[in-house]
């Protein structure tokens, strides 16, 4: 196991199973800016109050409760009280989760999602935080770690996911709202402009503007930036430099990445690379 110390957190790829990344922390004053993940973000609330904001709503996360975010959904992080908050992560690609579903459980239903990002349920969180503890210690039997771990994703699958649910951005244009995400999307590396988007989704920039933050709750330039961050992960994860994924993500420069990756992950471009090697 490689782990990175930051400030108050770590994240690292366990020894004991590919594919997906570990995260644990304690935060007091870092918050999360709005971001996402390609990911599944699943995990245990170990001590304090977690709250975020999520689809619109605000979410509180006690402890022992499991946090259960959808891919691809903007939300934020910080913590609730004066005390901060202490918990545990992973993170887990929809494809891991549909081949674990369809192989070890012969699940043939649609991949599920969370309807909710707080899930309460005492066996499943006593479970996970257990493998999470299991999966950070490399002298754990690497047998139990990935039994314990998958048996107990499998079961919060099958007991809180809904195979045909999928949330989405609730908005009065969401066909507007969808051809805007996808163009910026596609041009994520290119400067592309307000009244470009608007000309192309067929509304007004002044009017596109106000809808496109009253739909997704950040601007479209925030939203430009989510998409960077994301690629630049992959970039990183291909076995670029940081220099050059900053370049091709579409970031003036290696230090303007850093900053946003920092106040989106809660750690540096640097940390995850050296999380990812072997």
């Amino acid at each position: 196991m490689q782990n990175i110390q930051l400030d108050q957190a770590y994240i690292w790829t366990p020894e004991a199973l590919e594919g997906v990344f570990l995260l644990k922390a304690r935060f007091l004053r870092f918050a999360y800016k709005k971001h996402v993940h390609e990911e599944f973000g699943i995990g245990v609330i170990e001590q304090g109050t977690e709250k975020f904001e999520y689809q619109g709503e605000t979410h509180f996360a006690p402890t022992k409760s499991i946090i259960t975010v959808n891919p691809d959904i903007i939300h934020d992080g910080s913590a609730a009280t004066e005390h901060g908050y202490q918990y545990r992560m992973v993170y887990v690609p929809p494809a891991f989760v549909q081949e674990l579903l369809s192989e070890f459980l012969n699940h043939s239903a649609p991949l599920g999602y969370f309807s909710t990002p707080v899930t309460f349920d005492a066996d499943i969180s006593q479970r996970l935080l257990y493998a999470l503890r299991l999966l950070e210690n490399p002298s754990s039997n690497r047998l139990e770690a990935q039994s314990v771990f998958l048996h107990t994703l499998a079961d919060l699958f099958v007991r809180h996911a809904q195979p045909h649910l999928f949330t989405k951005p609730v908005s009065a244009h969401p066909g507007v709202i969808r051809k805007a995400c996808a163009l910026i999307h596609a041009k994520v590396m290119e400067n592309i402009s307000l009244d470009e988007i608007a000309k192309e989704v067929g509304v007004s920039r002044f009017y596109f503007l106000r809808l496109f933050k009253t739909s997704l709750g950040l601007s479209p330039h925030a939203y430009l930036m989510m998409r960077r961050l994301e690629l630049a992960k992959h970039l990183i994860q291909q076995g670029e430099t940081l220099a050059q994924a900053a370049y091709d993500a579409g970031f003036a420069d290696q230090s303007h990445m850093t900053r946003h990756f920092k106040s989106a992950y809660g750690f540096t471009p640097g940390q995850f690379q050296h999380a990812i090697r072997i």
